[in-house]
């Protein structure tokens, strides 16, 4: 059995004693590089790839979607070669690592990544990439955090990451030779379950818009909706405008902007401030905002009730979601616009023709109609002005039930692979950590 030390850093423990532990600036060829701080062009394959932060999917692969170039006279200092690694500098991804290898074609690198090259006599740029997958890496990111108080990671601060490796580099090839064969396999299963995710997705939202569209009686009389991208829809149905169904003249509010809330924000308040995060998260039970009572009643006309309905205006547009019973007292931020339904509408038949995750209904008239100049935006105008198609209230309440029923069983399926999917990337996070910190023998 190998002996072991201390390696004196907290997140990596112990280390086989022909094992060192290196600064990153000591393994590096050359000073780290921030990237070009420049504006992509229409993406060519005649011109180098632009890699941007947005571009590193959360799998460390380069999206294909989105993609953008820059010129060969400013991308020239900043192509990649092949074992380059990037790293994450600032914003809600920093920290985040990318390993290039030339598969990838001619690419330069955007201004908020840094670029590490590897001394190859020393190290495997593969192994220190590895590390950065592991949770003691993840530890050092959130340490850095905590002193800087905001999520930034410069160059002087990798350059002080701690890597244990070892003195052989014919060790660490071997360990990464070892560390690709086994990640390719609990990749495999991964991408196995994702991809069956997707298509479950996607026969869940057939369900649903044929639901919300067509009604469950496919032989009654139908007529034209006038709306192109859904077609006929059943004779009893009528086609409205949200503002027509939305109770009164505040039923579509867009939250408070600027000071009347920002400078409001405090911590441990008795009253939540809602945002985009309670969507996309699908929980109402915290918020990362509270506000006082006194703020609170002065901006009681942004108040969230349940039954309400928060839609996402920027970004994540096509979000919907409604507030459950028994939330805390609360507003919305300027991120969200609620919708207060009359007795006309259920609140679970409105989110499953408007949220794109459902049927996906209104989701075609609002990429027609948002506006941003640097993400799609709606605002309250634009939601209180897409076409929804309507059944009669008994009708509605039948559909959602059916609905509730039959999604319920895919929601399930699809949760269950997603406990799988956790699970087998804490497993791969763990083998890796095993591996490059010499805590089992390759």
């Amino acid at each position: 059995m190998r002996k072991m030390k201390d390696s004196g850093v907290e997140w990596i423990g112990e280390i086989p004693e022909k094992w060192s532990v290196w600064k990153m600036k000591h393994l590096a060829s050359e000073p780290m590089q921030y990237g070009a701080n420049a504006t992509g062009v229409e993406y060519s394959e005649s011109l180098p790839r632009y890699v941007r932060i947005t571009d590193i999917t959360t799998n460390r692969t380069l999206s294909n979607e989105g993609k953008q170039s820059l010129p060969t006279e400013i991308a020239e200092e900043y192509i990649l070669d092949d074992g380059d690694i990037l790293f994450a500098r600032s914003g809600a991804t920093a920290g985040k690592s990318f390993y290039y290898e030339s598969k990838y074609g001619d690419c330069a690198f955007a201004g908020y990544l840094i670029r590490f090259k590897a001394d190859f006599q020393k190290a495997n740029s593969k192994f220190l990439y590895y590390y950065t997958l592991t949770q003691a890496y993840e530890e050092w990111s959130q340490q850095i955090f905590i002193q800087a108080t905001i999520q930034n990671i410069s160059a002087e601060k990798y350059n002080g990451l701690r890597f244990a490796i070892p003195d052989n580099i014919e060790q660490q090839n071997e360990i990464v030779e070892y560390l690709d064969k086994k990640c390719a396999e609990i990749d495999a299963l991964i991408d196995a379950k994702e991809k069956t995710n997707s298509l479950l997705k996607e026969q869940r939202q057939s369900i649903i818009y044929e639901a919300v569209t067509k009604g469950l009686d496919p032989d009654v009389p139908t007529k034209d909706s006038g709306i192109e991208w859904i077609g006929e829809i059943p004779d009893s149905w009528k086609v409205c405008k949200i503002k027509h169904f939305a109770e009164g003249e505040d039923g579509v509010k867009i939250g408070p902007f600027g000071s009347a809330l920002t400078n409001r924000l405090i911590n441990d308040g008795d009253y939540n401030v809602y945002s985009q995060a309670n969507l996309i998260g699908a929980d109402f039970s915290k918020t990362n905002h509270t506000i006082n009572e006194e703020t609170f009643t002065q901006l009681n006309n942004y108040e969230v009730l349940p039954g309400d309905i928060c839609v996402s205006m920027m970004g994540t547009i096509g979000k919907c979601k409604v507030v459950p019973d028994g939330i805390k007292p609360g507003i919305m931020d300027s991120h969200l616009i609620k919708i207060r339904l009359d007795s006309t509408v259920n609140p679970k038949f409105f989110e499953y023709v408007y949220d794109k995750d459902n049927s996906g209904v209104c989701f075609v008239q609002m990429k027609m109609e948002s506006k941003g100049s640097i993400m799609d935006g709606l605002n309250s105008k634009i939601v209180k002005n897409l076409l929804f198609p309507l059944p009669p209230i008994e009708e509605q309440d039948f559909i959602v039930k059916y609905l509730e029923e039959k999604c319920g069983k895919y929601d399930s399926l699809i949760k269950a692979n997603n406990t799988t999917i956790d699970s087998l990337k804490e497993y791969r996070k763990s083998i890796i950590f095993e591996a490059v910190t010499g805590k089992v023998e390759i």
